[in-house]
């Protein structure tokens, strides 16, 4: 929910944009084919992310006419600043790609980092600040971009069990469900 609008990822039948601005009567304004598996809304853009490995990404100045801007392939992304950070396995190492979308017309690369893994099957990957944590199996890696250019690899923390989907982070804590 962003202002007075929802943005609901429908697995099988596109994303919808319904305004409820009077919770009693809300308002699908508008619905895509694309099959969305997560989504964020931030600074007047909706950043959806599809089954096919695409994070693309729509202008929202009208939520009824979402215009798209960019595309890009990868299997996780994270948000920070003007910043995207798409995160792709690769055999025994990750990639961490900084695209700058400060002007969605022409993103920009911005930096990138590979960093060593040995299991590239599970992970989920958020940013808070200037930092960007990856959670990988039953690893924790800390990456400080706070020069997008020359990202670094600040610390690896290993986890009892491994992670569960859906970790958040804020100003103080980063919070990661583990199980097993």
């Amino acid at each position: 929910v962003s202002d007075h609008y929802a943005y609901v990822a429908d697995c099988s039948n596109g994303y919808h944009i319904i305004d409820i601005t009077d919770p009693k009567i809300p308002t699908k304004l508008s619905t895509t084919g694309y099959d969305p598996h997560d989504l964020e809304v931030k600074d007047n853009r909706l950043y959806l992310f599809d089954f096919e490995m695409k994070l693309l990404v729509f202008d929202l100045v009208n939520p009824e006419r979402p215009v798209w801007k960019a595309g890009f392939y990868t299997e996780a992304f994270a948000l920070t600043n003007q910043f995207i950070c798409l995160i792709k396995p690769a055999l025994d190492k990750f990639e961490l790609t900084i695209v700058d979308v400060t002007d969605l017309e022409n993103p920009a690369f911005a930096g990138k980092l590979n960093f060593q893994s040995d299991n590239n099957n599970h992970f989920e990957v958020v940013a808070y600040g200037d930092y960007v944590y990856c959670c990988i199996r039953n690893k924790l890696h800390i990456i400080d971009i706070s020069t997008p250019e020359d990202p670094v690899e600040t610390a690896v923390f290993g986890l009892r069990g491994s992670f569960s989907r859906g970790f958040e982070a804020d100003s103080q804590f980063l919070y990661v469900p583990v199980y097993g």
